[in-house]
């Protein structure tokens, strides 16, 4: 059986007529389902998740029997799983594909899986934790494309399983773990100019009306009613300016 790298091909892929679209409907059909198959298991074991149609694809050619998929083919091929939900294209002239071997809805149920694996319930991770953190290594989470990564926790966010909290750009990403939603407070980083200018002996901030906090960015503090803590220690996490996601598993 012919190989990939690491990946066994299926037998198909060394039939000439594969490649080419078949005239017959029923035909095309069984070579359709056969390339959908092919491709999202290849995405799956090589965590492939953005294919381009006008680039070189592994997939699209076996040289060994001397044949391509055409621009028509490679796009029938795409636009099928697109309409069964297993990728979506990425621009509107339908050029770049982004594979999703696992819907959106089953990657956000392996972030629960992986957050209560791990006891992440009541810590704090960003989102390169998530994708690329010790814990990941070896989960199908390495590596996961940060859009994919996103929308999963999007779709948490609506079911009251997650609350992302956003920074200034798309580098400000992170993940709290906790326990319900008022665990958590979101840093207004707009005060990050004027803590940057206080003293660090600077007078303590009251913190009467903040509710408890239990982590924030990696820092084990206790923010409860009625008590205080320092204005330094703070801007050393606002300063952080992150997304935050809290996920309540």
């Amino acid at each position: 059986m012919q190989k990939l790298g690491n990946f066994k091909l299926p037998h198909f892929f060394n039939y000439p007529p594969y490649f080419t679209l078949q005239p017959v409907r029923e035909t095309r059909e069984k070579q359709v389902q056969l390339w959908k198959e092919l491709i999202i298991e290849y995405c799956r074991c090589q965590k492939i998740f953005v294919i381009s149609i006008e680039e070189e694809f592994p997939l699209f050619s076996n040289p060994v029997i001397e044949r391509s998929l055409n621009h028509e083919a490679r796009k029938v091929f795409l636009s099928a799983l697109v309409s069964e939900g297993r990728a979506e294209w990425m621009d509107k002239g339908h050029k770049k594909c982004l594979i999703l071997w696992h819907r959106i809805e089953e990657w956000a149920n392996s972030i629960l899986h992986f957050v209560k694996e791990n006891g992440f319930e009541d810590s704090v991770m960003t989102v390169e934790d998530i994708r690329s953190g010790v814990e990941s290594q070896g989960t199908e989470l390495e590596g996961i494309d940060r859009t994919v990564l996103m929308r999963a926790l999007k779709i948490l966010e609506q079911k009251g399983k997650a609350a992302i909290f956003k920074g200034n750009s798309a580098d400000d990403e992170g993940a709290i773990g906790g326990r319900n939603h008022s665990d958590f407070i979101e840093y207004d980083t707009s005060l990050t100019s004027k803590l940057s200018e206080t003293n660090q002996n600077a007078s303590k901030m009251n913190c009467s009306n903040i509710k408890p906090c239990n982590y924030y960015w990696g820092h084990a503090i206790n923010v409860l009613d009625d008590t205080t803590f320092n204005l330094a220690a703070w801007f050393s996490l606002v300063a952080w300016s992150l997304q935050l996601v809290c996920l309540f598993v």
